[in-house]
């Protein structure tokens, strides 16, 4: 098996630690909340293909309460989660995904 090529990852990488609730944007660029069960790591493991992306474990808030670090993970691209909920150019949509993530907490 030829070994996995690492990508490295431009920006600073996210000081995520295991338990913390976090942000991760969706394909259609919504936020959601989820909470990190690891820090961000290049999981060789869990990769397909030849590159390994740096990526942060996440479980749903659901799960996590019930199952704690033993909830069903995805690893969710490093560069798709954040700690805090980045604030969009557009104050109304600002407005907008700011009530619909207090609603989903």
């Amino acid at each position: 098996m030829r070994a996995r090529r690492e990508e490295p990852f431009e920006g600073q990488i996210p000081a995520i630690t295991a338990g913390e609730l976090v942000w991760c944007r969706t394909l259609n660029g919504r936020w959601v909340r989820k909470v990190a069960l690891d820090s961000p790591r290049y999981d060789h493991r869990s990769a397909i293909g030849s590159s390994v992306w740096l990526s942060v474990p996440v479980a749903d808030l659901e799960q996590f309460r019930a199952e704690r670090f033993d909830a069903a993970s995805v690893n969710w691209s490093a560069h798709d989660v954040r700690r805090e909920l980045p604030t969009p150019a557009d104050p109304t949509r600002a407005r907008h995904e700011r009530a619909h993530a207090q609603r989903r907490a």
